[in-house]
């Protein structure tokens, strides 16, 4: 069952990452990541609380394949080398993942790699660990994910949900 609690972030939370922030830390780019959030990563990693989506390994494998990732191993033995590297195991993509992507509240996203992601992060009641803007603007209006951007000492918060018909009340009273 997905996790679309909002729930604050605590010290025990498992962490998804996005394939650009798996492959920080697994090209030693940690550096990108907040102190704070890097300590909190490497903690869940030492228990075994840190996934990469299936997809990711096939993002990974269209990266190198089409030259946007250089790698000095075979696809296959960077993924084993890097899944050792970073303390992550891959989370399959289970019935409930799948169909949660397609059903996912609130958001008309196309790309259904990052819909994946996303209802992976919810599924393991996860933070997503992400730079793409739309899944951080989804968790801030929706609040559907936990997310977290690598640069950022706190993870996102939902933003107040407002109801409409307030803001209609208010432009009434700014007429009078």
């Amino acid at each position: 069952m997905p996790d679309d609690s909002g729930a604050p972030a605590s010290a025990d939370d498992p962490f998804v990452l996005d394939t650009h922030a798996w492959l920080d830390l697994a090209d030693n780019r940690g550096n990108r990541f907040h102190p704070t959030l890097r300590r909190r990563v490497e903690l869940s990693a030492s228990r075994g609380h840190v996934y990469i989506a299936a997809i990711t390994v096939w993002e990974v494998a269209m990266l190198a394949r089409r030259g946007e990732l250089r790698l000095s191993l075979s696809t296959f033995e960077f993924v084993g080398t890097a899944l050792r590297r970073t303390q992550t195991a891959i989370a399959p993509l289970e019935p409930a993942i799948a169909v949660d992507s397609v059903e996912l509240p609130d958001w008309d996203h196309k790309d259904p790699a990052d819909r994946l992601i996303v209802a992976t992060a919810r599924y393991r009641g996860a933070i997503l660990v992400t730079r793409d803007g739309d899944i951080l603007d989804y968790a801030a209006d929706i609040g559907a994910v936990r997310a977290w951007q690598p640069s950022d000492p706190h993870p996102v918060k939902p933003r107040e949900k407002r109801d409409p018909r307030d803001e209609q009340k208010k432009r009434r009273r700014a007429k009078r």
